[in-house]
């Protein structure tokens, strides 16, 4: 099955990807974790639904901001192999 086909039936989904978990990326959330369980654990209950709320629209942006940087990245390695190709008689001696 090709790249494209791939993308289109949903087995390649690079939003789905995530980070390898390194000892720097695991260092990095546990961190995040604890941070956040210390600062909730001070919440009362309107305070926790508000949390959640702004953990969800944090993650809706994050989602948008990834697709976007995913599609920009797409369109410059296009316009890289463009520029590749174009050369490709000035390469041949």
């Amino acid at each position: 099955m090709n790249i494209l086909k791939r993308i289109a039936t949903g087995y390649l989904s690079p939003s789905e990807r995530t980070c390898r978990p390194d000892a720097e990326y695991k260092k990095a959330a546990d961190i995040m974790s604890d941070r956040q369980d210390k600062l909730t654990a001070t919440f009362d209950d309107n305070q926790k639904a508000l949390y959640d709320e702004f953990l969800s629209a944090q993650l809706s942006v994050r989602v948008l901001d990834e697709a976007d940087q995913f599609a920009f990245g797409y369109r410059l390695a296009a316009l890289m192999m463009i520029d590749v190709m174009s050369g490709v008689d000035e390469m041949i001696l």
